[in-house]
């Protein structure tokens, strides 16, 4: 289609990611402007670690509710755990109305349920959630919960948010860790509005650390902003010390789970019955775990570390993240094709902290395979990516690669330029009294391609028909959808087409000898840059091209009269050209819109928004055709 497709990534509004609490009564919030939904007296955490690898986290917190969305969004609070290995303990957990009495949760508002109760495999997870009663604006919510458990002793890791949404008095984290535990810490994304004290000392044989900060200033949200994690003042803390230290746990969690079993050999020999080389038994097998293993989507930090067998996710057929890599590795490994498991911080999740090695920092896990032309990674649950690409959210991310020798750490290759096109060719056909046919191609390829396949996976044929009647109206409102096609949805190949014919009597304004139209889909707007200042970057995950072609026949005897000037629009970040012309009877349209950049940052934000403005302008100009009255009363005379 013909402008980008703005996808805002949507943030949670997050008070501080982690629940807290106290008593108290209703205070006067001195940030009650409306803007605020909620503002947060207490927010503490404290963590308490055995030197046998036992934990108590308590979680306090108490707030005030300012408005209806402090009602909507602050009323219940959820507490993840794994119950073969963790208890969550609700402490206590109350309202104070305004008018001074207390409401304590009951115990038919609280639930224990896995989110992941149809996927047996993954039931390991559960989740304890309360609502608090009574609750108006102007109440003060207050709960405790304490969650109890046991890792593997001498390791641990935690990141804990001093900045949120909203505002606060205090935002507290207390670590309290045997004085034989080595820790290192970091205070990430500090910044002047976020004041943070820290203390440090000795009790006994444990080491009491303490990190406080004092009305941070909230963090608003914005468009397209890059991941909270990754501009958000936090405390992150690990007790390992290296990168090889975290691939050797890896690999004790995956211990033998890649082996091929006779069934998984005769698999892999059947898949690759007709690849001759390396490149093509790796995309065979490939595409058969795309094709046949159907995706959990299931966390790896909630759902844990440790992959299923390849033998069990084959007999599955359904696998999260590292159980899908766990089968394409064992299956390329049996083909004679080197693979590694690579854990990935995806962009959906941030940028990894290198200094504070750990595996909780990865959310998902791919593969990497030494080809003799080179290493390729494989990504097993982007369904709709085709061989040798990456879903966008594993481009440029950083990741882990378990290499023979340990772990070392990578950046995912980034989308190239002219990866990732979208192509759209309107071939037009224009009446005398205003209507238009009209044929449109388009073709998309690279990471636009997987994602305009999404849109036709699993759909019937009428739904694909009444999906190509939505694009057909949108282009001209009441326009009649003719014909449509699109490339099977599952079979996953570099580029992916469609293209519709639709028609309209009422496309174009006649006015006497005039003919006044805009070409169908420069709906070119403002976008992410709507608003006229931004604090934080535009960040999104791949560089783009859309290139918009138009063809329009007119009508015999008419002529331009008026056309759009050619616009030349460049910037480090964007670039937009645009050009009219016209040859015997046809006028011709190319766009060209240039995404050359992953980051628009604060400082660049105003001039980019300047071309924008400068494109949407262009976007309202019209076309106007002109009778050429001299042909016609040619014609008229037969002259």
């Amino acid at each position: 289609m013909p402008f980008k497709r703005w996808i805002p990534v949507a943030l949670a509004s997050l008070a501080f990611l982690l629940p807290v609490t106290v008593a108290g009564a209703a205070t006067e919030s001195p940030t009650d402007d409306g803007a605020a939904a909620i503002d947060t007296q207490l927010d503490e955490t404290e963590v308490r670690l055995g030197a046998d690898g036992s934990f108590t986290r308590r979680l306090t917190k108490r707030y005030k509710v300012l408005n209806e969305r402090g009602k909507k969004l602050y009323a219940e609070a959820e507490f993840g755990y794994r119950p073969d290995s963790e208890t969550v303990t609700i402490d206590r957990a109350f309202t104070v109305d305004p008018d001074g009495q207390t409401h304590q949760v009951q115990a038919n508002a609280i639930a224990d349920a896995s989110p992941y109760s149809e996927e047996p495999a993954y039931d390991r997870y559960r989740v304890k959630s309360f609502t608090l009663p009574a609750m108006v604006t102007g109440s003060v919510c207050e709960y405790q919960v304490t969650i109890r458990g046991k890792n593997r002793p001498g390791r641990f890791s935690d990141s804990r948010y001093l900045q949120g949404s909203e505002p606060a008095d205090t935002v507290r984290y207390i670590l309290i860790t045997p004085s034989s535990l080595s820790m290192q810490t970091d205070l990430l994304n500090a910044k002047p509005e976020v004041p943070v004290d820290s203390q440090t000392t000795q009790e006994g044989d444990t080491v009491r650390r303490v990190w406080t900060a004092h009305r941070p200033k909230p963090l608003v949200s914005e468009r397209q902003m890059p991941r909270w994690r990754d501009v958000a003042t936090r405390i992150a803390v690990s007790s390992t010390t290296t990168w090889r230290a975290v691939s050797d746990e890896w690999r004790t969690l995956s211990h033998n789970k890649a082996q091929a079993s006779s069934e998984l050999v005769a698999l892999t020999k059947q898949v690759t019955a007709q690849a001759q080389t390396p490149s093509e038994k790796a995309k065979a097998i490939y595409d058969y775990v795309l094709r046949d293993i159907r995706y959990v989507a299931v966390d790896m930090t909630v759902a844990g570390f440790e992959p299923q067998s390849a033998s069990q996710v084959y007999q599955n057929r359904y696998g999260d993240c590292k159980d899908g890599s766990t089968l394409l590795k064992a299956m390329l490994t049996q083909a004679g094709i080197p693979t590694h498991y690579v854990l990935v911080s995806t962009n959906e999740r941030g940028r990894v902290d290198q200094t504070l090695p750990n595996l909780s920092q990865f959310d998902h896990c791919i593969v990497a395979a030494d080809l003799p032309t080179g290493r390729l990674y494989l990504d097993s649950v982007a369904k709709t990516t085709s061989f040798g690409d990456l879903p966008s959210m594993d481009h440029g991310a950083d990741a882990l690669l378990m290499s023979d020798t340990g772990g070392e750490l990578v950046t995912l290759p980034g989308s190239q330029p002219g990866a990732n096109v979208a192509l759209s060719e309107q071939t037009l056909t224009l009446m005398p009294g205003g209507g238009v046919q009209s044929d449109v191609r388009e073709q998309f390829t690279g990471t636009l391609a997987a994602a305009e396949r999404q849109t036709y996976v699993g759909r019937s044929p009428q739904q694909i028909s009444d999906e190509f009647r939505r694009q057909s109206e949108g282009l001209v409102a009441g326009s009649r959808l003719l014909t449509h096609r699109v490339s099977t949805a599952t079979e996953v190949r570099p580029a992916f087409e469609t293209a519709f014919t639709y028609a309209s009597e009422d496309f174009a304004t006649v006015a006497g000898d005039l003919l006044i139209f805009k070409l169908p889909g420069m709906g070119f707007g403002l976008g992410l840059f709507s608003a006229e200042h931004r604090d934080l970057p535009i960040s999104w995950w791949t560089r783009e091209r859309y290139i918009d072609r138009a063809e329009v026949t007119l009508p015999q005897g008419y002529r331009p009269r008026y056309l759009p000037a050619a616009l030349v629009l460049e910037s480090p970040e964007v670039g937009f050209t645009a050009q009219y012309t016209y040859l015997n009877g046809r006028l011709s349209f190319e766009a060209v819109t240039d995404y050359k950049a992953t980051t628009v940052s604060p400082q660049a934000y105003a001039s980019v928004r300047k071309l924008f403005l400068e494109r949407a302008r262009f976007a309202k100009s019209v076309i106007i055709l002109e009778r050429d009255t001299n042909q016609a009363r040619a014609s008229q005379t037969g002259h």
